[in-house]
């Protein structure tokens, strides 16, 4: 079970906290800490006062659980597989990218239109086989 204090952290973040912790306490000095995080004296000691401030939840990088700004609306994802599968199916994804440029007013670029294609076709293809059904051999 979770309490309000619990913070998740990845393991640079972890190692920061001990050895910010280290500091904080006086066992070792801001100059040996910046060596072992490999970060400037100046950012020991901001991060120091962020932890004294914050506790360990300070340490942790404050875009953790927050959604992307570059990510499309889930209407304009919606609308790209929809193309995908639809009227576009023949066309690769650079040319998508035109049309959906010259069609339908939309810049999206070629790679971002593959990433959601390739999504798409992953979740059709396991949807439409069926595990029961005999596959005729490869070999």
């Amino acid at each position: 079970m979770m309490n309000r204090g619990d913070v998740f952290m990845k393991t640079k973040e972890a190692r920061r906290l001990f050895v910010i912790e280290q500091v904080s306490a006086g066992k070792i000095t801001v100059r040996e800490a910046s060596e072992r995080l490999e970060l400037s004296c100046r950012q020991i000691i901001r991060l120091k006062k962020r932890f004294r401030e914050e506790g360990a939840a300070g340490l942790v990088h404050k875009g953790r659980g927050k959604p992307s700004k570059r990510k499309f609306a889930q209407e304009i994802r919606d609308f790209v597989a929809e193309k995908a599968r639809g009227d576009f199916a023949g066309a690769s994804c650079q040319h998508m990218a035109e049309l959906f440029a010259a069609e339908h007013n939309l810049t999206i670029s070629a790679k971002t239109i593959g990433r959601r294609r390739s999504i798409v076709f992953r979740i059709t293809a396991a949807a439409s086989s069926s595990s029961c059904e005999a596959r005729p051999s490869l070999w």
